[in-house]
């Protein structure tokens, strides 16, 4: 931290509040396959962040809980046990969970499926965010059952208003198929609205809209790195005026670069923004930020010389984002 030119510091620790669910078979059972399936297994959460929590109070830094979220993990062969059962463990393991559902990506196919479905029997009203298993198009069997189907699959989540999947890459080949209601078409026309022509179609009215992220992915290289750079500043303006007034949280991320132009066009269509972060860019000038005039907080990778407004109360500097303790960096004028 510089302030009028005399080196201050202190140090933010970054806490990750993830536990994990992990259900698995118990050992040393006699004659288990006559037991009821959850007599013969154990269900337990990772207690780990509550114990980090509870030793770092014994010590001076800023704390910060950097998500909130449960992860999911099956640790049992789950083809061992009839169909009878195949209910009760389900819901018995979705008896728990926070905000943030992240479930395990890097499992089985049959264990990816046997997540999506717990999904279907969980009722949290607290849950806002659910983050799919990776691929879950090309692994999840259970959506060829018509029996999930019957079952809303997000319906015991009210408050829910972020679904995070991955499409598989069209070289992938495909388990099957999943008739004429894909988890893609069911998600995004029942729960979300779709923006299939961007001139035509606006965001003005969504009133509760708070938090919006942007990332500029490219698939294809162009000649000249001007045009591109033109385009994409096109594109965040573009996609800028679609959004309602009320926006107060905005990412940027992944190629894009801040100039007072850009900044200014953000600003007229969120002028509510209050907390902006952005990574992987670049800043063509040094003056961007004073066109948001309830900016707050900022949080940015790597150096940048920048001129600070007098609204932001923290700034933060990383040059590796996950990174655990950071130093904050600041920089006013004399």
């Amino acid at each position: 931290m510089l302030t009028s030119g005399n080196p201050t510091g202190r140090e933010i620790k970054w806490l990750f509040d993830g536990p994990s669910l992990t259900v698995k078979y118990k050992r040393g059972l006699r004659r288990a396959y006559e037991m009821p399936i959850l007599e013969r297994i154990n269900i337990t959460k990772d207690k780990r962040f509550c114990e980090e929590l509870e030793e770092e109070n014994l010590y001076y830094w800023e704390k910060f809980i950097y998500k909130k979220e449960a992860h999911f993990k099956i640790k049992l062969d789950i083809e061992k046990y009839i169909p009878k059962e195949h209910v009760l463990l389900v819901k018995k393991i979705a008896e728990d969970g926070v905000k943030t559902l992240l479930f395990e990506i890097k499992c089985k196919r049959e264990q990816c499926s046997f997540l999506v479905e717990c999904q279907t029997y969980m009722n949290h009203e607290n849950v806002k965010h659910i983050e799919l298993p990776r691929n879950i198009l090309k692994n999840c069997q259970c959506l060829r059952n018509p029996n999930v189907w019957t079952r809303d699959i997000l319906d015991g989540f009210p408050k829910l208003n972020e679904v995070d999947f991955y499409i598989p890459d069209e070289r992938d080949s495909y388990y099957g198929s999943f008739g004429n209601r894909t988890i893609i078409k069911y998600i995004i026309k029942t729960k979300n609205a779709f923006l299939s022509n961007l001139e035509k179609n606006s965001l003005r009215k969504c009133g509760k809209l708070k938090k919006v992220e942007l990332r500029y992915i490219s698939d294809f290289v162009m000649s000249s790195g001007n045009t591109l750079n033109v385009l994409s500043e096109e594109n965040l303006v573009l996609i800028a005026a679609l959004m309602p007034d009320t926006v107060e949280r905005l990412k940027i991320s992944r190629g894009f670069n801040l100039l007072t132009r850009i900044t200014d066009n953000l600003n007229e269509f969120m002028p509510s923004i209050k907390i902006l972060t952005f990574y992987d860019g670049n800043f063509l000038d040094s003056d961007h930020l004073s066109a948001f005039k309830n900016l707050k907080i900022f949080t940015t990778d790597g150096n940048h010389i920048i001129e600070i407004p007098k609204t932001i109360k923290l700034l933060s500097s990383t040059k590796i984002i996950f990174i655990l303790v950071i130093k904050v960096r600041m920089l006013t004028k004399n």
